[in-house]
């Protein structure tokens, strides 16, 4: 049934009269004739205030719910599944070259695939001791811009140095699509446009999945977000507390940390537990 709704004159009519109710020593007041009125216009009233209140009630439960919705446990990236795909790219290879330092990058970085995109070859620096620095300029929950300096580690540095001299650029985007080489008539190869096309957000869920792949980790169940997922869960692991793991990721409240952690955390429940010890007590 269609509800109805009262329009603003109606409902400011509706509290004058209401608010005169009382007043028995006007002129015009009666209350056989008025009673009857009177408590017509004080239900819809009440109906008026109770619609307000359900829709209320409504908004919140669907806005909670698709906060709530649970995340695809699956689709992650951990530590265990980017070292195996990093151990079989090539040295020569320029994609290998790339997807390597990409892969670390994101992992360590926590970084989401659109501040990857946007990363320039001036936002790393290098520290003393081989390590490195990375500056997100602007994330998605920076709206002021303010930025957010990152730890990157030797091993990771060490990746995007031997990607920058292959691709020979010193300045603009960090990572970029491989040039294509086409055959000359000599027999020859040549290459076109060198490195110059920054890669995409489509780009690196490509990249994702095909590195999914090749470890043998069903790349449907992939996605951009499947590297944040992954270290989350491999920090939680690690006994860090939700709190540094939401400074890390950069998250507003440790709201995201639960939900992508929450394999970690079931495997800590007490039924959890108990069962452990239980085996424990057996053996």
């Amino acid at each position: 049934m269609k509800r109805k709704r009262f329009s603003i004159e109606r409902i400011t009519a509706i509290l004058s009269r209401a608010s005169t109710a009382g007043r028995s020593n006007t002129a015009v007041w009666c209350p056989q004739r008025h009673a009857s009125s009177s408590r017509e216009e004080s239900l819809k009233l009440k109906r008026l205030v109770a619609d307000l209140s359900l829709d209320k009630v409504m908004l919140q439960d669907v806005l909670q719910k698709r906060v709530l919705k649970p995340v695809n446990r699956r689709a992650i990236l951990t530590r265990f599944g980017v070292k195996p795909a990093s151990k079989l790219l090539k040295e020569d290879d320029p994609r290998d070259v790339r997807d390597r330092a990409l892969l670390w990058l994101a992992y360590e970085t926590m970084a989401r695939r659109s501040e990857v995109v946007t990363l320039t070859v001036d936002d790393l620096a290098d520290e003393p001791d081989g390590s490195g620095r990375l500056l997100i300029a602007r994330a998605k929950a920076d709206q002021e811009g303010q930025g957010e300096v990152l730890y990157v580690s030797a091993e990771t540095m060490a990746s995007v140095r031997r990607w920058l001299k292959l691709a020979r650029h010193k300045e603009g985007a960090l990572f970029r699509s491989i040039p294509r080489v086409r055959k000359t008539e000599d027999g020859g190869a040549r290459s076109q446009g060198r490195y110059s096309r920054p890669l995409t957000d489509g780009d690196i869920a490509r990249i994702f999945k095909k590195r999914a792949r090749d470890a043998d980790i069903d790349p449907t169940l992939i996605s951009g977000h499947s590297m944040r997922v992954g270290a989350t869960q491999d920090l939680l692991a690690g006994n860090f507390s939700a709190a540094a793991v939401m400074k890390q990721g950069r998250w507003k409240s440790e709201r995201m940390v639960m939900r992508y952690g929450e394999n970690i955390e079931a495997g800590r429940g007490a039924m959890a537990q108990w069962l452990k010890q239980r085996r424990d007590a057996a053996d």
